[in-house]
């Protein structure tokens, strides 16, 4: 007997160029059908139009929206547009899911005075400044659209999903990273759960910067 799958329907918004996609394992089923959305020519989108601007796609929809790295390519001014556009966009139990670089580690970062210093980022040494203002060789080769323009921390993006009238919100700091999900209800609880680092993980990265060995790691 054929296995008949239910297809749902995941906004992969800020996709990026074909084959180096950041995907997030829970859709990656059969049951999942990938629409790629991107203002960015080269990344041959199956919807070209902007991060913040939806105006192409129906509402109430979709039943998942997944943004990494995206949110930051758009202007302050931008983002509660964006926000309203997601909510928009989904199905009632519908979910964002979001992952940023986490810029209160980043600042802790540069006040240690490692602005240029590394870390290790899927094998690859990347400087921190890069994380801060957007990848400088890509941006030098004319990939403007790829610098940041907004940064983000748990305080800030939780709220962003609060004004937007999502609900069970979580925001979670992961080493460098962001991670935050939240889900579209028919009647708004503005929950909003917070959840902290995982030190280990921290001291780990920290331990691939270009600093001393015999310095000790404060908290």
């Amino acid at each position: 007997m054929a296995i008949i799958y239910t297809v749902n329907k995941l906004l992969h918004i800020g996709c990026g160029l074909p084959g180096k996609a950041i995907m997030h394992k829970a859709y990656m089923g059969k049951d999942w059908q990938t629409i790629r959305i991107d203002n960015f020519t080269d990344a041959k989108p199956d919807i070209k139009t902007d991060l913040h601007n939806l105006k192409p796609l129906d509402s109430n929809k979709y039943n998942a929206i997944w943004l990494p790295h995206a949110l930051s390519r758009l202007e302050a001014h931008q983002l509660s547009k964006a926000f309203m556009e997601y909510y928009r966009v989904l199905k009632i139990g519908g979910k964002v899911e979001i992952l940023q670089y986490d810029n209160q580690s980043l600042a802790e970062y540069m006040a240690e005075g490692r602005l240029e210093g590394t870390v290790k980022l899927n094998n690859v040494d990347t400087p921190i400044i890069d994380l801060v203002y957007g990848n400088r060789d890509a941006i030098k080769q004319g990939y403007e659209h790829l610098k940041t323009r907004t940064a983000f921390n748990c305080a800030t993006l939780g709220k962003r999903l609060v004004e937007a009238k999502f609900s069970d919100i979580i925001v979670k700091r992961d080493g460098l990273y962001l991670h935050a999900s939240a889900t579209k209800l028919a009647k708004p609880n503005g929950k909003v759960q917070v959840l902290g680092n995982d030190i280990n993980k921290i001291i780990a990265e920290r331990d691939k910067l270009d600093r001393p060995t015999n310095l000790p790691v404060e908290y």
